[in-house]
């Protein structure tokens, strides 16, 4: 069985999900491929993940816009190169990644009705917007496109439920749950030594790592004033930043923050265990203001988990109810928007710090392999040859 990873990705080296999926089909016996657009935004042949034959394509239209425009335009020219290609190779299954293809998916549905593929499996890494959800005509939309594919995959069973809920009951496609936990190729990495520049930088003191710390929605100003506050702590974050936001920052508090805090920009996801190994503890928050973060799926927190090194959370029930289940960290009353809440927070890890560090070092069953079996269940109806869709490529209708 040929299986064709499809997917709108930073770089192939930072997606650890679909990393570990393409491992788990790829031992299931799936010829497994990769189509993609990457940030970069180049056309090339490669090989990544020990093997996995990956194919990105480039967008003409992103030189005709600056970034943030003809996002209409973007999208369609994605969708043709997407089809084109999937036409040419013409997989038995089409495995698409996230909202983005929202659009694709009836087009190959179409594909499907005249035999070019076989199956379609929609894996949504996130949840659509609150305010889409909250028009009645977008979740008929929203339906009718669940109804297109043969399998839908969702990052935790919170995110299932809510769904469920919203589409009034379970739905006639399966909708099948794949947790964000490390894999054994990322939990059995030798232990490294941070990079020479992060050692010189860290000298003696423990520091905190926010590993995608930097984006929009995980309070990096809160969590930048709370370690200020305790000269004890350094704070690395790990990932991609907006050079404004660090400009604010820099304005705000000067040569303290640069003492305090260092930004080091992309990180492949395999060299992450590098900063988590040596970190005093992981800090993960999200901001509450959507079901999509308040439900968030949190790869990094797992991963931390999975290192044996304790976390600092917020209160959005996920990380909650392990991390309270657990006794493997500390759990803030918000979602880390108060600073004074995490200050508070970061006092209570110092405080219980080697019960917190024991815990996280005890064994939860909380590995990718463990799944392997719910992804064999996803393809289980096409390599028996029992499937049959509930919905035609006509059934969708925009309302």
């Amino acid at each position: 069985m040929s299986v064709l990873m499809v997917i709108n990705t930073t770089g192939l080296q930072y997606d650890d999900r679909l990393r570990k999926e393409v491992g788990s089909l790829r031992t299931l016996g799936a010829d497994v491929s990769i189509l993609g657009l990457e940030y970069a935004n180049r056309s090339c042949r490669r090989s990544v993940y020990n093997g996995t034959a990956a194919t990105t394509v480039e967008l003409r239209s992103r030189g005709w816009f600056v970034q943030g425009r003809g996002l209409v335009v973007k999208t369609l020219e994605m969708y043709l190169r997407f089809l084109s290609n999937i036409v040419a190779m013409r997989p038995t299954v089409v495995w698409c990644h996230d909202m983005e293809m929202s659009g694709l998916v009836p087009m190959l549905a179409m594909l499907r009705t005249v035999g070019l593929i076989q199956y379609i499996v929609w894996d949504q890494h996130e949840l659509p917007s609150d305010s889409r959800l909250q028009s009645r005509s977008y979740r008929h939309f929203y339906a009718a496109l669940i109804g297109l594919c043969n399998c839908v995959v969702m990052a935790n069973h919170e995110r299932r439920a809510l769904v469920v809920e919203w589409l009034g009951g379970e739905p006639r496609t399966p909708i099948t749950v794949l947790e964000n936990y490390p894999d054994a190729t990322f939990s059995e990495i030798a232990i490294e030594t941070l990079p020479e520049e992060v050692t010189e930088w860290v000298g003696d003191s423990p520091y905190l790592l926010a590993q995608g710390g930097a984006n929009p929605d995980r309070h990096l100003k809160s969590l930048v004033a709370a370690v200020l506050r305790m000269p004890k702590f350094k704070l690395v974050v790990v990932g991609p930043y907006l050079k404004h936001r660090v400009a604010e920052l820099e304005r705000a508090y000067g040569a303290a923050l640069r003492k305090q805090v260092l930004f080091t920009g992309p990180v492949p996801q395999m060299e992450l265990t590098r900063f988590i190994d040596h970190a005093y503890a992981s800090v993960v928050l999200y901001e509450a203001h959507s079901a999509n973060t308040r439900l968030c799926a949190p790869n990094r927190m797992y991963q931390a988990l999975a290192r044996a090194v304790p976390v600092v959370v917020g209160a959005n029930p996920p990380m909650a109810k392990l991390v309270n289940a657990g006794r493997c960290g500390v759990v803030l009353r918000t979602d880390g928007g108060d600073v004074n809440d995490l200050s508070e927070g970061l006092r209570r890890l110092e405080a219980g710090y080697e019960e917190y560090s024991a815990q996280a070092a005890a064994p939860r069953g909380l590995m990718w392999e463990s799944q392997d079996a719910v992804i064999a269940r996803t393809i289980d109806p096409l390599v028996h040859g029992v499937y049959e869709n509930s919905l035609s490529a006509a059934g969708l209708e925009r309302r």
